[in-house]
């Protein structure tokens, strides 16, 4: 198993984890700490919830760079 596919799994049961929290929690407030270039937001995001992503100051400059923005997710470093 490659680096990509090992990622793939993480990535899924990272995913699987945040909707159950998501479901029994849908006003939550979810914070990503070290959150990189993570997209769960993008995939996950219910109207509801407030979502903070932390990370470095040069991490969240690259990711604000390629993602929509969305008044909802809140960056911080």
């Amino acid at each position: 198993m490659g680096y990509t596919d090992k990622h793939a799994v993480r990535t899924e049961i990272l995913d699987k984890a945040t909707k159950a929290f998501i479901h029994k929690n849908p006003d939550s407030v979810i914070v990503n700490i070290g959150c990189g270039l993570d997209t769960r937001y993008s995939r996950l995001y219910n109207g509801k919830i407030r979502w903070y992503d932390l990370d470095l100051p040069e991490s969240i400059k690259l990711k604000e760079s390629d993602s929509l923005k969305n008044g909802s997710i809140l960056h911080d470093s």
